[in-house]
């Protein structure tokens, strides 16, 4: 593996679970609050969609974008549970 491709791979990594980590942040806040949080929710879906803009542009593969996705879909849900329970 080249070195411009682990630099990739880690950088987006890193994105992901900063995107994680304003997620969670996001269902904590909801959930102490007790608000609806329809503002971070929004907030969370364009920065989500964004980031996917920018993964299509750089040239990643789709391949590693859905198991990108696939990973941080089941960390959240794992994570987001055990904030609600």
């Amino acid at each position: 593996m080249d070195e411009q491709r682990k630099n990739l791979l880690f950088y987006m990594t890193m994105g992901t679970i900063g995107l994680l980590a304003i997620a969670l942040a996001s269902i904590q806040n909801i959930s102490q609050m007790n608000h609806t949080g329809h503002l971070a929710m929004f907030g969370f879906i364009f920065i989500s969609l964004y980031i996917e803009y920018l993964e299509k542009k750089v040239g990643i593969e789709k391949r590693i974008r859905r198991l990108n996705k696939m990973a941080f879909v089941i960390v959240f849900l794992g994570i987001s549970f055990m904030y609600i329970m």
